[in-house]
């Protein structure tokens, strides 16, 4: 009688393809209930719902997620725009950290312009500047983004004097990621981030403090796998040595001069 019962509830890979195929016709509807269910709770309490929109974004087909995206993106850009207290801009970005695993590469760099704006990183709300930091390196994480890393590197530095202390950590995080892709020959941005990378060490927050470490770790890493610095790109650099290279030898502690 157990094995019949068994027997029963067993489906075959037939049912479970046509019950897979039935969930995905009622993934744009479910987005939008689940949607409001996430905008509707307090954020400590948004985890269970987001484990189930990325149950569903998994299941969705590339469509149906770029128009989930493209819903939650405009809603992040108007609230930008209105001077809120930053909760409704704040549960827009966390949606998308959601989404962004199944993006495609138009969308990614889409949202990746979207958030290296002055809006979002010097935003009045700690919380959105701290999601849009931390969307930035996801989708460089993931590598997902093919952004020039020199220029984001110089749109940060412009962006540097309208950032939060409850932001750092996730900034730190950011610059780490970027170090990485920095090209040899382009050593001379790691000098401009020391300051900020030694400072950050001694930061209130032990998270912000660990970030920074690992920032003058990712640095000392860069370095030692050899390159070329600039000194003309370097601030600071006298006008004497306008014309110098410094080469930092693979694994080695010497420092030639090119002048």
């Amino acid at each position: 009688m157990g094995e019949s019962s068994t027997s029963d509830n067993t489906i075959t890979p037939e049912q479970a393809s046509q019950n897979l195929a039935f969930l995905k016709t009622q993934v744009e509807s479910w987005f939008a209930v689940f949607f409001n269910v996430f905008g509707s709770v307090d954020r400590d309490n948004r985890g269970m719902v987001g484990d189930v929109i990325s149950v569903w974004a998994g299941l969705a087909e590339k469509q149906d997620i770029a128009k989930a995206y493209r819903k939650v993106v405009d809603l992040f850009r108007q609230s930008l725009q209105q001077s809120d207290n930053g909760n409704t801009t704040a549960m827009t970005q966390d949606l998308l950290i959601l989404l962004l695993p199944f993006l495609d590469a138009q969308d990614v760099a889409a949202l990746f312009s979207t958030c290296l704006a002055q809006e979002v990183l010097c935003h009045k709300d700690n919380g959105v500047q701290k999601r849009g930091y931390k969307i930035l390196a996801k989708l460089l994480e993931k590598g997902k983004a093919e952004e020039d890393p020199l220029q984001i590197f110089q749109r940060l530095d412009e962006l540097s004097l309208g950032l939060t202390p409850a932001a750092k950590k996730d900034r730190f995080i950011l610059l780490s990621l970027l170090i990485l892709r920095v090209p040899s020959e382009s050593l001379h941005i790691i000098p401009s981030l020391i300051p900020e990378a030694v400072l950050g060490t001694k930061e209130p927050s032990e998270k912000a403090r660990s970030a920074a470490f690992e920032l003058v770790v990712a640095m000392g890493q860069k370095m030692s796998q050899g390159g070329i610095v600039k000194r003309s790109m370097v601030d600071g650099m006298d006008e004497d040595g306008a014309e110098g290279e410094l080469r930092l030898h693979h694994k080695s502690q010497s420092l030639t001069y090119s002048l």
